[in-house]
């Protein structure tokens, strides 16, 4: 019952002022806890889409055009 009670990651990130640095492990560190290895293809690509995510949440309306397009 002592645990603390996480912050979703905009709020962190507003009130606490954390750069990227900071947010980039806070995210590595939460794919960890659920299990998913550092090795396995798109784990970078899976941080830098909540990243991208983080820093503007309209682009979860739009994840086939702007998160995840099909052309370069």
């Amino acid at each position: 019952l002592d645990k603390k009670v996480q912050k979703p990651f905009v709020a962190l990130k507003e009130q606490e002022g954390l750069n990227k640095n900071q947010l980039e492990i806070i995210i590595t560190n939460i794919i960890h806890e659920i299990g998913v290895p550092a090795h396995i293809k798109g784990y970078q690509y899976l941080r830098d889409s909540i990243m991208l995510a983080i820093y503007d949440m309209d682009i979860l309306n739009s994840i086939t055009k702007q998160l995840n397009p099909t052309e370069f």
